[in-house]
């Protein structure tokens, strides 16, 4: 549950990044996939430690 919250987190905010700078669409997807791709890692890596820690 958590990894799929911060990929989504992750893909609404590299987009928001790029729309920001204003990049075209192709710069909007890519910064969203790199963005969610980076969240997804850390939200597996805190899924896995809360799951250590508790049990």
């Amino acid at each position: 549950m958590i990894v799929i919250i911060m990929t989504l987190i992750g893909a609404f905010w590299g987009a928001y990044l790029a729309k920001k700078r204003k990049g075209n669409r192709l710069d909007i997807a890519q910064h969203a996939a790199s963005s969610a791709i980076l969240f997804c890692l850390i939200g597996l890596f805190a899924t896995i430690l809360i799951a250590r820690i508790l049990g």
